[in-house]
């Protein structure tokens, strides 16, 4: 569930998100745009108590602000490190 409001009239805006789920970056983008209309230009976007949920849905979420270069490093314990590209690539 993602919810906004403008916080500061025609300044703050800031978007909640309270769990990572399906369509959610869908969600984020649409809530941004109504926002951006509403005259807001600066954001603010709270992800607090949200560890769990898509991995995959919480990287389009980030590729909405991060458009080139390193978007994230996975790794794990016996695996090589996974560095995952703002671009969609993986390498």
């Amino acid at each position: 569930m993602v919810t906004g409001r403008i916080a500061a009239p025609g300044v703050r805006a800031v978007v909640r998100v309270a769990a990572i789920a399906t369509n959610t970056a869908a969600q984020l983008k649409s809530q941004i745009a109504d926002l951006t209309k509403a005259g807001a230009s600066k954001l603010i976007v709270d992800v607090r108590r949200t560890s769990s949920g898509s991995y995959e849905e919480g990287l389009a979420m980030a590729r909405l602000f991060v458009a080139k270069g390193t978007l994230a490093v996975r790794g794990r314990k016996a695996r090589a490190r996974e560095t995952i590209a703002a671009s969609r690539r993986r390498s």
